[in-house]
């Protein structure tokens, strides 16, 4: 078994492409951990399933799970299998699971973690069967918004894949989770790729604003993607998750960190959910600045948009006010870019009076990218 992280020399990549563009893609993903579940103990919980000469043996009902990994903006997790008769293999990111049964590949956005198959949201008819004894590949893939599954034939190359987008609860922050259900599946090796750690001199981090909720099927139009691609030219990772809050969005740049990355700055895009957390005082948003700060990362805070219905009502101006009391960060104003002439929220920029229009994402890109240049970012 081999676990391999940050100076380990898989992270080097000469391209000074943008990241994540077009044919660069996978050029610009290494795997954080790979695991052959040979002899020796998997970094994993085993429910069901052990280690063998052979790989993990996985029994009806099987599951392992990591703890390695949180949710960023592109990722993939691929597990290889002999297969058995009659039995079914899946994979899974946080909350989304990729999982073959019967005759189908499908995916769930809401998998519970339990070690039958899940009810899929989105399903495709597989065109051939899956053979016992040969070894077959299981994919799940982070595109922004867009989650992918794929099934492989590694003696023939055959694939089928299955799409789903609006993937709000993909990952969720949570550790991604290898899933085994069926009979005598035997899993060769799992490889979890995250982006290249050379990529990384800013992490944007943020709630369903920065996932880009709303623009789904166009995520290049984000004012996080702009950022992270114009601005940083590709040199970002983006950690966008719906209904995060400042506390588990900090949780996540703490995972961050542990997989080996070394962030020049981190953009906190969060608090316009901090109201569900009770409104955390000013020494709550300090405390992160003064960690973060004190290992030489730059802070700068998104400070967050309009939201309607919840200006009048005093409840993210007191979010803002107490974001804004803090001290030894740098401010992006995201507020003050979605509000019209008189100070309240711009229709143009909303699209439900939470989550922004392509205008809005678009003015918010534009607003931040100023920012920043006067920062001397």
């Amino acid at each position: 078994m081999s676990n391999l992280r940050n100076g380990s020399g898989l992270f080097a990549n000469p391209s000074k492409a943008p990241i994540f563009s077009g044919e660069h893609y996978d050029k610009n993903l290494a795997p954080a951990l790979f695991c052959d579940f040979t002899a020796e103990e998997a970094p994993f919980t085993l429910t069901g399933c052990s280690t063998s000469a052979d790989g993990l043996v996985c029994g009806a009902g099987s599951k392992a799970v990591s703890e390695f990994g949180t949710a960023i903006d592109f990722q993939r997790a691929t597990a290889t299998f002999q297969m058995a008769a009659g039995a079914s293999i899946g994979i899974g990111m946080g909350v989304t699971c990729a999982f073959f049964t019967g005759s189908t590949l499908g995916m769930a956005r809401n998998y519970d973690g339990g070690t039958s198959a899940p009810t899929a949201d989105a399903s495709a008819q597989i065109p051939f069967s899956l053979a016992a004894g040969e070894l077959y590949s299981i994919t799940l893939e982070k595109k922004a918004c867009t989650a992918i599954a794929t099934l492989c034939r590694l003696k023939t190359n055959e694939t089928a894949s299955v799409t789903i987008t609006g993937v709000t609860t993909l990952c969720l922050g949570a550790p991604f989770i290898v899933v085994f259900s069926g009979t005598n599946v035997l899993c060769k090796g799992l490889a979890y790729y995250a982006p290249l750690f050379e990529h990384a001199r800013c992490l944007i981090v943020g709630d369903s604003i920065t996932e880009g909720v709303t623009q789904e099927g166009a995520t290049d139009v984000r004012a996080a993607w702009k950022l992270a691609q114009e601005y940083f030219h590709g040199n970002a990772v983006i950690s966008g998750v719906g209904w995060a809050t400042t506390s588990t969005c900090k949780a996540r740049v703490d995972e961050l960190l542990k997989m080996g990355y070394a962030f020049e700055m981190v953009i906190f895009c969060t608090g316009t959910n901090d109201g569900n957390a009770g409104y955390p005082a000013t020494s709550f948003y300090q405390e992160i600045i003064d960690e973060l700060t004190a290992m030489g990362i730059r802070v700068i805070w998104g400070v967050p948009p309009m939201r309607v219905n919840y200006e009048s009502s005093d409840k993210m101006p007191r979010v803002r006010a107490n974001i804004l009391a803090a001290t030894g960060c740098s401010f992006i104003r995201f507020d003050w870019a979605t509000q019209d002439a008189n100070g309240d929220p711009d229709a143009v920029c909303f699209s439900d009076g939470t989550h922004l229009t392509a205008a809005g994402y678009q003015r918010c890109y534009e607003f931040a990218a100023r920012e920043l240049e006067a920062l001397g970012v």
